[in-house]
């Protein structure tokens, strides 16, 4: 986040310069748009300006999939948990069984050998 706002302003700072160096009327010609006489400070503030709006939409289309992905993820994560956590529950159920019922140790003492 630093880093981008500190190469935002070192590239206003090159555009400033770059305009007060060039104070001078050019002609812009655009498919059928045709614009006379335009500051180059003008030109270059209108189109650094769309550039930034076109990066910031297509940053946010990215960031909204992106938010969308990870809801998804964390749900499927959760389900995941959850069947886990019966998993387990199932599995120390069973052991519980084993522990009081048989068992094939074959240790004296155990209700297997106990008859």
């Amino acid at each position: 986040m630093h880093k981008g706002l500190i190469i935002g302003i070192i590239l206003a700072l090159v555009m400033v310069i770059f305009t007060l160096q060039n104070p001078a009327d050019l002609k812009v010609k655009f498919l059928f748009l045709k614009v006379p006489e335009v500051p180059v400070a003008l030109f270059t503030i209108l189109s650094i300006s769309l550039g930034v709006i076109i990066t910031i939409i297509i940053s946010l289309t990215g960031k909204n999939r992106y938010r969308n992905e990870i809801k998804s993820l964390k749900t499927d994560i959760e389900s995941l948990e959850a069947e886990l956590k019966e998993f387990r529950q199932k599995k120390e159920a069973q052991d519980m069984i084993s522990e009081e019922g048989m068992s094939i140790d074959g240790d004296p003492g155990n209700k297997f050998f106990d008859e």
